[in-house]
């Protein structure tokens, strides 16, 4: 469990590339939270967003009125509590982006960096279990027969589907 005695962390070596993307991706992840309690603490904000034509809250606004039979906006505009619900839902959301941007900083600084094993398979295993569940999400609107482009913002989906296996491997050929 620990690294082997004559351990020296290189910035400039597979295992720094690894504890770099790590690093970057939990940080993203804060600044995600972050974003996302600005843009949403006000009341009503889902709402007003919707019915300015901006960017659907689950996939993307075709997924979203197909899964929901209805654009957004119409949805929200017969029950206005569901947009209260979705507001209230992302401030939720952004507290947990919070914590695990945070942990992952933790982990990938003092774990990761300095050889330990277990900080790898635990970023990994944390990043496969949130893209596990946007996929369930996917599952969902795909039963619906809903439209699915994946157009989730980066931080949410690109960077652990397509990074993260990257900074894996990464990191397991850099700590043998």
């Amino acid at each position: 469990m620990n690294p082997p005695i004559n351990f020296e962390f290189r910035w400039l070596s597979l295992l720094g590339a690894s504890v770099a993307l790590f690093l970057i991706l939990g940080a993203l992840t804060v600044v995600a939270g972050l974003l996302a309690v600005l843009l949403y603490f006000p009341s009503g904000r889902t709402a007003r967003f919707a019915a300015q034509g901006r960017p659907s809250i689950v996939l993307l606004e075709r997924g979203d009125s197909d899964y929901f039979g209805a654009p957004l906006a119409e949805v929200y505009r017969r029950s206005p509590d569901a947009a209260e619900i979705i507001d209230l839902h992302i401030l939720v959301k952004s507290g947990q982006w919070l914590a695990f941007g945070i942990s992952e900083i933790v982990v990938a600084w003092f774990g990761l960096r300095l050889g330990q094993r277990w900080a790898l398979w635990t970023l990994a295993g944390t990043n496969a279990a949130a893209v596990f569940g946007w996929g369930l999400v996917v599952v969902r609107y795909l039963q619906r027969g809903a439209h699915v482009d994946l157009d989730l913002p980066p931080v949410v989906f690109v960077w652990p589907l397509f990074v993260v296996p990257v900074a894996t491997v990464l990191g397991w050929i850099g700590l043998r």
